[in-house]
């Protein structure tokens, strides 16, 4: 508590500004620590093998974190539609699993895409994986839906 607290202090000292709160964060050194293991022979708890989210999983998570998300079982596909820029959306007021986001091979999910999920053109036997700077950019400045 006290490092939110902390942090909570910090964020409105700079303005609001994510931008410097990112900086902050990541000139930090407990953030440049390395996350390989420090010995290959002792078990070691302290550190966790990264695990890279696939794109359903973010959307979840983050509706979840924020205790928007659906969770009733079964029921009608969630709705897409098209934003002002183009930009393929799931519906806003339906803030349901990913899993019952309607997909459909013409009108991929911008938000859904940008974290490699899989093209229904063709079969999927295995997900491509990028780090790429639209991943940063939607989370960022994209509108969450």
């Amino acid at each position: 508590p006290e490092l939110l607290d902390w942090l909570a202090d910090e964020f409105m000292q700079q303005g609001w500004s994510v931008k410097q709160f990112h900086r902050m964060i990541l000139r930090s050194t407990v953030w440049r620590q390395s996350a390989d293991k420090t010995s290959g022979t002792t078990a070691s708890f302290g550190r966790r093998k990264l695990q890279r989210l696939d794109a359903e999983t973010i959307r979840d998570r983050m509706l979840a974190a924020s205790g928007q998300l659906d969770r009733t079982l079964f029921g009608k596909p969630v709705a897409i539609k098209l934003d002002d820029t183009g930009q393929v959306i799931v519906n806003g007021d339906q803030r349901r699993r990913s899993l019952y986001v309607k997909v459909r091979r013409s009108q991929p999910v911008a938000m859904l895409q940008a974290f490699d999920a899989p093209v229904m053109q063709t079969n999927c036997e295995m997900r491509p994986t990028s780090t790429v700077a639209t991943q940063s950019l939607m989370l960022m400045n994209g509108e969450f839906t």
